[in-house]
């Protein structure tokens, strides 16, 4: 007990000195552990001294040990990729598409198609302008966060990954038809029940702008659509790049959202907007034949394939990933005239 006592006694003298004089960093002052002073030097020049901000390191049974060389280490989570990790996220995307079956491909075109339906109708329920424009993109939102097949977004997808060698053209080809065809179903069901026969347009009072948008989609000159399309979807693929260049649900809102309302804005084409938008005024009297209709989707299509998939697809795989493509099809040329000359190593100079 007298041991005890004089212990005692001597801890105490030393608390009453730490009380005059804090400990250096770490050490105990005031019976309080002190943290360490935010400016010592820590790995890769991070410094924190919020606990919840640091990262134990797993060793390779995951234990969740720290080692000693990761003690005080902190994560910083990126907001968004660089741009070709987006590059690589595209081409991933690209054979997640390709691998898709012929029945989630039709309903995630056709689901695709109901997305921008709402979004065309949602335009014309507010009587377009600034505020249609700006409520548009939710449509285009809906899209990326569910997955869905839009035939414009995948001409970026697809052209990049066919030129960065990921997917076969058959695969691109074999998605564009069925994105397309699933797309227009999509929006033509939803114009005729919840357009058409629900009378949600005409209790608005939005049947008059329904049928003079679609009249003046599907009347205007043939070339006059064509360079608009390309406008269309080189902004509704810029949206979808920085989308996915974006790593947050919010970030890809913000990202998605400015372009998308930008091309409505403007007046451009976007092929699937125009499958809703165009059925959806002849189902209330709009003085469109049905070739003329398709005449204009067509016209459509080729703008906005050559908008998002060459002037987004195209340029950025030549921009982050050209050289790298080029150069393994050189090594393949390569190997496979080394292996013909071992196979025939006796041919005739």
């Amino acid at each position: 007990m007298d041991g005890s006592d004089d212990e005692t006694n001597a801890n105490s003298g030393d608390r009453d000195v730490d009380l005059e004089r804090p400990q250096e960093n770490g050490a105990m002052c005031n019976g309080v552990e002190q943290p360490q002073q935010a400016n010592e030097a820590r790995p890769n020049g991070i410094t924190s001294n919020f606990p919840f901000l640091r990262k134990r390191t797993s060793n390779f049974l995951g234990s969740g040990d720290a080692s000693p060389a990761a003690a005080g280490t902190v994560t910083i989570l990126s907001a968004s990729k660089h741009p070709k990790e987006t590059l690589k996220a595209v081409y991933a995307a690209g054979k997640y598409k390709a691998g898709l079956r012929l029945h989630i491909l039709a309903i995630q075109s056709f689901m695709a198609g109901l997305y921008i339906a709402f979004a065309g109708q949602l335009y014309l329920s507010v009587g377009g302008g600034i505020l249609g424009a700006a409520l548009f993109p939710g449509g285009l939102i809906a899209v990326i966060l569910t997955s869905a097949e839009l035939f414009t977004g995948d001409s970026l997808v697809f052209v990049a990954s066919v030129l960065g060698r990921q997917v076969p053209i058959q695969k691109l080809l074999r998605n564009w038809t069925v994105a397309w065809i699933y797309n227009f179903a999509g929006c033509v069901s939803w114009a005729f029940l919840l357009g058409y026969l629900s009378n949600a347009l005409v209790d608005l009072g939005a049947d008059g702008l329904a049928v003079t948008v679609a009249e003046k989609k599907s009347g205007s000159d043939l070339g006059s659509i064509f360079l608009k399309a390309i406008g269309a979807n080189f902004l509704v693929c810029v949206a979808v790049w920085q989308g996915t260049t974006a790593a947050e649900v919010s970030g890809k809102i913000l990202a998605l959202w400015f372009p998308t309302a930008s091309f409505v804005m403007l007046g451009f084409e976007h092929v699937v907007a125009s499958m809703y938008l165009i059925p959806m005024g002849m189902m209330l009297g709009a003085d469109v034949t049905v070739g003329r209709m398709f005449a204009a989707l067509f016209m459509a299509t080729l703008g906005n394939v050559i908008g998002g998939g060459i002037f987004v697809g195209a340029v950025y795989w030549y921009v982050f990933d050209s050289m790298a493509s080029f150069a393994d099809l050189t090594s393949r040329i390569r190997q496979s005239m080394v292996r013909r000359n071992s196979a025939n190593p006796l041919r005739v100079q």
